[in-house]
């Protein structure tokens, strides 16, 4: 899926919005460090997994590491 989104304030300025991107699709401790280092990816959302303290610590420590 894409995503097109431009601010109205940006409409016809030239100037560039500069915002930030979250993956959040099926974010596991097995696969978030390849979608934390993806170009462009600022980070990940996570759901089901919070729910469970060890799965989301290891998503964290996987992020951090693909820093």
């Amino acid at each position: 899926m894409v995503v097109l989104y431009e601010p109205v304030w940006a409409l016809g300025t030239g100037r560039a919005a500069g915002i930030r991107t979250v993956y959040a699709g099926s974010v596991r401790p097995e696969n978030a460090a390849a979608y934390a280092a993806l170009p462009h990816v600022d980070g990940v959302a996570v759901g089901t997994a919070s729910l469970y303290a060890q799965k989301l610590a290891a998503i964290i420590h996987a992020v951090d590491r693909a820093d």
